[in-house]
């Protein structure tokens, strides 16, 4: 009895790996590769609650930047690109939060935790922008000591009651 050896095609190769293993069909080596994206839950929430907070004051009181820079020692050239960042931060958000909203929401995948964590910090930091002055007070009430004394003098030695967080980052 002889036996006839018929020789493999590219297309008979594909079909048996489909048939031993379909992700590595599909996908080739990349549906075994470990990601390489680390989990850093403090950081994400960190960045996302402080990028929203920025956005929100700035939205808050768009004023502050325009008196801020008439006050300052800035060039009058370096007006219109300092006003320009704010804008190009605000554009930015709009385009990215929803990406990770998509990203955390859409797909269940370990990979995505940092943008669950990025949204969880965005919406801390949108809360804390638009919390009325009248909570802040009511938080500051229950600091004792020197946390309190410390918010108080900085507050206090604020330029024409801007806020000393928004006049050391345009000046």
């Amino acid at each position: 009895m002889q036996r006839t050896y018929k020789k493999q095609t590219v297309a008979d190769f594909r079909q048996r790996v489909k048939r031993v293993d379909p992700a590595f069909a599909v996908i080739g080596e990349a549906a075994y590769a470990r990601p390489n994206v680390r989990y850093r839950p403090l950081v994400s929430l960190i960045t996302g609650a402080g990028w929203l907070y920025l956005v929100g004051l700035l939205l808050t009181d768009p004023g502050r930047i325009p008196i801020s820079l008439q006050l300052g020692s800035l060039p009058e050239q370096l007006h219109m690109l300092v006003m320009a960042l704010p804008t190009a931060l605000i554009f930015t958000t709009v385009l990215i939060l929803p990406v990770h909203l998509a990203r955390a929401l859409l797909r269940f995948n370990p990979r995505h935790k940092n943008a669950r964590m990025i949204l969880l910090g965005a919406i801390v930091g949108g809360t804390l922008a638009y919390l009325p002055d009248d909570s802040v007070m009511a938080g500051l009430d229950y600091l004792h000591g020197p946390g309190k004394d410390g918010l108080l003098i900085a507050q206090s030695k604020a330029l024409n009651g801007l806020s000393w967080l928004i006049s050391a980052l345009t000046s």
